[in-house]
């Protein structure tokens, strides 16, 4: 709907311990940004492999899956949701 703010990646950092957090939302200033939580033992789970992972593997991962990562923080959000965690 044109009238709908936009749903955009703000920002995107990995921790030390291989998490990812995803930030989406209008934009960098959104009020009420929507923050996704990716966490290594469902990106080996979906990969079929143990832990500890390569961080490579999960930057590829993330790469890869770039359109349904966001796709599944949209519908969080649209849910009215303000964060979502993979584990």
């Amino acid at each position: 709907m044109a009238d709908e703010p936009g749903f955009e990646l703000i920002s995107k950092v990995m921790d030390a311990s291989a998490t990812v957090r995803f930030k989406y939302g209008s934009g960098p200033h959104d009020p009420r940004p929507f923050v996704l939580t990716l966490l290594p033992q469902y990106v080996a789970r979906e990969l079929g492999k143990t832990l500890p992972l390569r961080i490579g593997d999960i930057t590829k991962y993330v790469q890869d899956h770039a359109d349904a990562l966001k796709a599944m923080a949209r519908f969080e959000w649209d849910q009215g949701c303000t964060s979502h965690r993979l584990d």
